[in-house]
């Protein structure tokens, strides 16, 4: 009778131990489940990111194709992911905050989040022995215009003598292929930058510091010497004008989203310098007519103190940025060409097959596809007299690269003030 009690008093406390332990998975496995989709709901919330899109030029040209690559983003100024923690109702609260905070800091006029992209396009040539012959008599007569310039300037004002120490670390030597390349910002830069750290295996990332580093100049001034007679020095270059409107749609109609140089340069310029015939825009953002005024009282201060007063390099003169007149670059290629230039210096200099003949498209934070009408538009805003002191400001990089200011003018505006 006593064992067969204790028996069953054993089954009943270990049933309810089972029971028990039962109960407690199940509750454990639902919570986990409700902890699970709560994370999984957070994490969307903060990854959702709105679709941007590139605006791209249409290229037209003659005797080459095209192959477009997918458009990667390229800024340093983009937003960057925020890590947050996940616990808590607090920090759900906090984390939509911040997103809603960063989506209305990055709109722009369209209510749409501002990005900034490239997009790569590898140009192919059915390239020819004429066609070489042709390209190669065209950067004879380039260099030709750019000694005769040289020749004609009073270097007693000091357009003939930048320091040329800096622009020798600047300047990128391959000295396996025999050639030197001086980088100008917004003429083409981007993309050799780009293809030389590709062509050397090295992150795209890394930009300027980095692929400076690797196409160093030669250590000896007897061997920079040495290698300047035998190399193929490339500078390429574009109208000066040209190269103004370029800076500016993209360094201050850029929505930026944190804040840098051009964000505070963007500030200033619109506040400083007074624009009556273009509304404010709600974003802080100067209009071309008061950033070229910046541009012409930076430049005046360049000229008074002989170089002295720091230019930024997106619109520093191409004479101080590259010193062609002690270079005297034999192979001057221009935007406007560049296809065809890049293709005959590539060939020239064994690089087929290892660097990419590409041009890169940048966003331009507007609403021009085509850079025609865009021009068209911004200098038909600036008044003729302004235009003109803004010319005479860079009148020696019209006079040593063979490009003329007189398209532009006839757009400007002569009734303005």
């Amino acid at each position: 009778m006593l064992t067969t009690s204790f028996c069953r008093r054993e089954v009943r406390v270990l049933s309810y131990v089972v029971i028990a332990f039962s109960l407690f998975a199940v509750i454990h496995v639902s919570l986990l489940k409700i902890e699970n989709l709560q994370v999984v709901e957070r994490l969307e919330e903060r990854t959702e990111e709105p679709k941007q899109v590139s605006e791209r030029e249409e290229d037209r040209r003659e005797g080459f194709s095209t192959v477009k690559n997918e458009p990667a983003e390229f800024s340093s100024s983009a937003p960057q992911t925020e890590k947050i923690s996940l616990e808590g109702e607090a920090g759900k609260t906090t984390a939509r905050k911040r997103k809603k905070d960063k989506k209305d800091e990055c709109k722009n006029m369209d209510g749409n989040l501002s990005g900034h992209f490239f997009q790569d396009e590898v140009v192919k040539f059915n390239w020819t022995e004429a066609r070489s012959q042709g390209q190669r008599e065209v950067f004879e007569q380039r260099s030709k215009v750019l000694l005769d310039g040289c020749a004609k300037m009073d270097s007693g004002k000091g357009v003939l003598n930048p320091p040329l120490d800096p622009i020798y670390q600047s300047n990128l030597w391959l000295k396996d292929h025999g050639l030197i390349y001086c980088p100008i910002n917004k003429v083409g830069s981007t993309t050799w930058i780009t293809n030389l750290l590709k062509m050397a295996g090295e992150d795209t990332r890394h930009g300027r510091g980095r692929v400076r580093k690797i196409y160093s100049a030669p250590l000896g001034l007897r061997q920079r010497k040495s290698f300047m007679k035998k190399a193929m020095r490339m500078i390429i270059v574009r109208n000066p004008l040209d190269r103004l409107l370029s800076a500016f749609r993209d360094k201050m109609l850029h929505i930026i989203c944190k804040e840098n140089q051009f964000m505070v340069m963007q500030k200033m310029i619109s506040t400083k310098y007074s624009d009556p015939d273009t509304p404010t825009d709600p974003a802080g953002r100067p209009s071309f007519r008061q950033f070229l005024m910046f541009i012409r009282e930076e430049m005046e201060k360049f000229w008074a103190s002989k170089g002295q007063h720091e230019v930024n390099n997106h619109w520093k003169p191409f004479w101080w940025y590259c010193a062609p007149c002690h270079f005297e670059y034999n192979a001057v290629a221009h935007m406007e060409t560049l296809s065809e230039d890049q293709e005959y210096i590539i060939r020239e200099t064994k690089l087929y097959g290892k660097l990419n003949n590409t041009r890169t498209h940048s966003s331009k934070n507007d609403h021009f596809t085509s850079t025609r009408e865009a021009t068209k538009w911004y200098f038909g805003q600036i008044p003729r007299s302004l235009l003109e002191e803004i010319i005479r400001l860079y009148q020696p990089d019209f006079d040593l690269f063979g490009y003329s200011p007189e398209d532009h003018l006839a757009l400007s505006n002569a009734q303005l003030n």
